[in-house]
């Protein structure tokens, strides 16, 4: 999947072009999240019918089919600047570091998932402690918060100015954190699912904004080697959720997910602060400088 993401990614940009870069960016999202909504939906019918292996064969077929069609798009090969695989590898780092308005957007990429992702791993523990839900309430949840993400990929994509704006990234980020938190305190089943799609629309927003920005922000000869930078921000999941499943042994889930997404969001206004480029409605005025400006 590391390979997949970063070559997907860049793959979209080649493809489009700049001018479209923020609606396809968005409808891969989109294609990404609607088996949020249909998979489980498909799942529990095909377990019963022809068992859990056929149900794993058929996920393995639809991906031969995913590579089929992959292989059928145009080769589109933007001129590299070569060099050793060790030197690429670096050549990413370096530009990320040397560029502030990509330091910004990696800094803030990586909060989310460090802090605020890691509420999707209590989601069962949610359901049945808290809520007092059954596999079928679990069920509903996390469709709910799969059609919140829908949503929010669809609304990038049909206004292309969402998806480019850093105030939109920061505003969207600080909406996902502060709907993951109330949805740790909801009452009752039926407002724990509104904070859920909620904070399913807030994420698909963040993700389609960070993913627009960062390659607009960025020459087709790098975009690979930046965007997988941006990936390794991905690794930070598991790194979130060990203290807080610490926390939920000991206090439970509400609090631990109340901790983590308190931390976010005083790290997101931080970063804001640190970032004036994060402040901006468009990326404009930074990628004008994007040659000159150092960190």
């Amino acid at each position: 999947m590391a390979f997949v993401f970063a070559t997907r990614s860049a793959l979209v940009a080649n493809l489009v072009g700049r001018e479209a870069l923020a609606n396809a960016v968005a409808l891969t999202s989109t294609a990404q999240n609607a088996p949020r909504i249909v998979g489980p939906a498909m799942a529990g019918p095909l377990v019963g019918a022809i068992g859990l292996t056929g149900a794993f064969t058929v996920c393995a077929v639809f991906q031969v089919v995913s590579v089929i069609i992959t292989a059928r798009l145009p080769r589109v090969v933007p001129a590299g600047r070569g060099g050793t695989f060790w030197r690429s590898f670096v050549e990413g780092l370096e530009t990320v570091w040397r560029r502030e308005h990509l330091l910004a957007l990696m800094a803030l990429a990586a909060l989310p998932t460090l802090l605020i992702f890691p509420y999707t791993n209590f989601l069962p523990v949610f359901a049945r402690d808290e809520l007092g839900l059954g596999a079928t309430g679990l069920g509903i949840l996390m469709a709910l918060n799969g059609i919140g993400a829908v949503v929010g990929s669809v609304t990038v994509a049909a206004r292309r100015s969402i998806g480019e704006s850093p105030r939109v990234l920061v505003i969207s980020v600080l909406a996902f954190a502060l709907t993951v938190f109330a949805f740790a305190h909801a009452p009752a089943a039926w407002l724990a699912g509104v904070f859920l799609l909620l904070a399913g629309g807030a994420g698909a927003v963040y993700m389609a904004s960070t993913n627009t920005l960062l390659q607009l922000a960025v020459d087709d000869n790098i975009r690979g080697r930046v965007l997988s930078v941006y990936l390794l921000t991905w690794g930070l999941l598991p790194v979130g959720t060990l203290p807080a499943g610490a926390i939920a042994d000991a206090w439970g889930a509400p609090l631990a997910v109340t901790v983590l997404t308190l931390a976010a969001i005083v790290a997101i206004v931080l970063v804001a602060l640190r970032f004036p480029v994060l402040r901006h409605p468009t990326l404009a005025p930074e990628r004008a400088q994007a040659a000159t400006r150092v960190r």
